[in-house]
């Protein structure tokens, strides 16, 4: 899922460069289980610099370059350069050490939590991973770290090493580093805003009248700050709107450009099509404006300041990402582990889904249990996929449709209602009425939301793709799989 780009690393980092980054192994956390002999315990990879050589990552569909960084020593008192020989190497610009260091630091380095459990890899975005980091050491040796998906909270990544079946759970900051591209390791930063000062930010659009408003709060363990949007609608932001207002305040330009008042209309900076206007808790405030997309950059610069500055389109894109983008995709998502059911009407259907998965603990794991109206659901197909994590997911991952807060809806006569109710007991319920032919509003807890999903959330069927079911053909395959299973396993008949 699914990456911050440009985020600077968490305290944490600069600690173990500054310590110096020991070797150590990571054993399983081993819930209730009993001692067991040290190596037999699945390790995770952790490497100095000292023993570092170098550090690559790539994506496995080749969609982004190859990414590598290397660490050359230059003295006996632990002095290290770092060298970028990267597939996007611009020979013209000047890297950053300090960042490239941060990067090394940070992709050779895999402390983690193992995860208990006999999940399938694809299970954790790991049959086909987003990432391969490589990791040479000056031995010789080298290793492969494999990062997968997000967990459900987005603080942690799925990885696993050098090709072993052990999924371990490690900071969400891995995976924000290996998304870097060559750009984010130049020295060109002109804006550091303290993410512990931020109080608010505003993000304006003049091509198509977007307004975001959001609060700022700083995670206490990873250090980066959290966005919770209350305009146009309340809801949590999602990764494209954090990723880009950490962007804004950590700025890194292309270039300075050379320009007068007179030029600002050639430039598309006598009306900017961009503003971020960052709010801190001492009610000072820095405005940054933008042009419109010129040739593949934009220019902008910072209010109060005579200095303007060029942005390469590669790195700032979402500028002009969908306003829906920006929010948190999903109507209502949990992790199985959070929940103690599901229950959910619909016309003359209706079902109860109970749930009982232990926390870091897959749904489709061998102690989890999930049933169907009293029934086992923990049916599987011939390939390992789970049906009741079929179902489970057409529920959580249900997707906003659109944003319509100028709407005002009566909650009547629903058409789908959907119960959650928590381990904590506490519980949300959303119902879905009708807004058009393929689309409905969505209410929680009695208010409208401000936003509305289609028609194949709920009804979609998805044929042989189990990921692609809504909420009530999943519902029915489901319950065609507990029926017709032999030993536990159902396959969908060929059309």
């Amino acid at each position: 899922m699914r990456s911050f780009k440009s985020l600077l690393i968490p305290l944490i980092i600069m600690v173990l460069l500054v310590t110096g980054v020991i070797i150590y192994f990571v054993t399983s956390p081993g819930s209730g289980s009993s001692a067991t002999d040290p190596s037999d315990t699945p390790q995770a990879l952790i490497v100095s610099t000292e023993d570092l050589r170098s550090v690559s990552v790539r994506k496995p569909d080749g969609s982004a370059p190859l990414i590598k960084v290397l660490i050359e020593k230059v003295s006996e008192e632990l002095s290290y350069n770092y060298v970028y020989y990267g597939e996007d190497k611009d020979l013209q610009a000047t890297y950053s050490q300090n960042k490239m260091s941060d990067y090394a630091a940070a992709l050779s380095s895999f402390g983690g939590e193992l995860i208990n459990g006999d999940a399938p890899l694809s299970e954790y975005g790991l049959d086909t991973p987003d990432y391969i980091v490589t990791v040479e050491l000056v031995s010789g040796e080298s290793h492969t770290v494999n990062i997968g998906r997000f967990a459900s909270d987005k603080k942690y990544v799925y990885i696993s090493i050098d090709g072993r079946s052990d999924v371990f759970m490690v900071s969400s900051d891995k995976a924000e580093f290996a998304a870097y591209k060559g750009s984010d390791l130049l020295e060109s930063q002109i804006l550091d805003l303290d993410y512990s000062n931020m109080e608010s930010v505003r993000f304006t659009r003049t091509t198509d009248g977007l307004d975001i408003a959001a609060s700022v709060t700083l995670d206490q363990e990873s250090q980066y700050p959290v966005y919770s949007i209350t305009k146009p609608l309340n809801r949590d932001s999602s990764v494209n709107f954090a990723t880009l207002m950490n962007r804004m305040a950590k700025l890194d330009i292309t270039s300075f450009v050379e320009m007068s008042s007179g030029d600002l209309s050639s430039y598309g900076l006598d009306k900017p099509s961009f503003t971020v206007v960052f709010t801190n808790k001492d009610s000072s405030t820095v405005t940054i404006h933008i042009s419109a997309n010129l040739a593949g950059c934009y220019y902008g610069f910072i209010e109060g300041s005579d200095e303007y500055f060029k942005l390469s389109e590669r790195d700032y894109s979402l500028l002009e990402a969908q306003a829906l983008s920006f929010i948190d995709p999903y109507v209502a998502y949990y992790n199985a582990s959070e929940l103690s059911s599901i229950k959910g009407t619909y016309k003359d259907q209706s079902f109860v889904f109970k749930l009982d998965v232990d926390e870091k603990e897959a749904i489709s794991d061998e102690h989890a249990t999930c049933e169907l109206d009293g029934r086992n659901a923990k049916i599987f197909n011939s390939e390992g996929r789970s049906y009741c994590a079929m179902f489970f997911e057409s529920i959580v991952c249900m997707e906003i449709g659109g944003i319509d807060t100028s709407a005002a809806p009566a909650l009547k006569d629903p058409v789908t209602t959907l119960t959650f109710i928590g381990k904590d007991y506490k519980t949300n319920t959303y119902d879905i009425v009708s807004r058009s032919a393929d689309s409905y509003y969505v209410f929680e807890n009695g208010e409208y939301t401000g936003y509305y999903v289609f028609e194949k959330a709920l009804f979609n069927n998805g044929g042989q793709d189990t990921y692609s079911y809504g909420v009530w053909e999943a519902f029915k395959l489901l319950n065609t799989a507990i029926s017709e299973n032999i030993g536990g396993v159902y396959d969908i008949p060929a059309e």
